[in-house]
């Protein structure tokens, strides 16, 4: 089973950066193939909250309902997808407090097994391309976030 792990050290309070990173509506802005999302999405997530997602992997668009499988504010967020076209999906958000700042790791565990070697070769890398530049916004735009809260906007 195939899985994609990111991790970057995000700079300001751990609880807004977990807030933020944690609030669904959010996921529009930083994970490129999300097309829509609905459900529990305009505060942090909780454990048992739903989560609908639309989102373009490649060619290939579905909808599929994440669920909070586990949820330890502010350190710990699994969310579980199963029976998807890749298999039982599940994503980890994982954040340890450190210097300042939040280690933050994010891990996607998918299966392509289902899919021609090289389908599932290029499923794998435009998730992982997705991946890159998820954490990528998530930096930029969680540092933004924590500096505005330092000035005291």
């Amino acid at each position: 089973m195939p899985r994609i792990t990111n991790t970057v050290f995000l700079i300001g309070d751990a609880e807004r950066t977990f807030d933020w990173i944690t609030t669904p509506k959010y996921w529009l802005e930083w994970y490129p193939s999300v097309l829509n999302v609905s459900g529990a999405i305009e505060r942090p997530m909780k454990l048992g909250d739903k989560i609908f997602e639309r989102a373009r992997i490649g060619n290939i668009v579905g909808e599929n309902e994440w669920t909070v499988t586990e949820w330890e504010r502010p350190r710990h967020v699994e969310l579980t997808m199963p029976t998807t076209r890749l298999g039982d999906m599940r994503i980890v958000y994982d954040f340890v407090p450190k210097d300042g700042g939040t280690t933050f790791t994010r891990t996607l565990d998918f299966d392509t097994s289902g899919f021609p070697k090289q389908i599932a070769e290029q499923i794998e890398h435009q998730l992982q391309l997705d991946s890159n530049i998820a954490i990528e916004r998530i930096q930029a735009m969680v540092e933004q976030l924590n500096s505005g809260s330092q000035r005291g906007d």
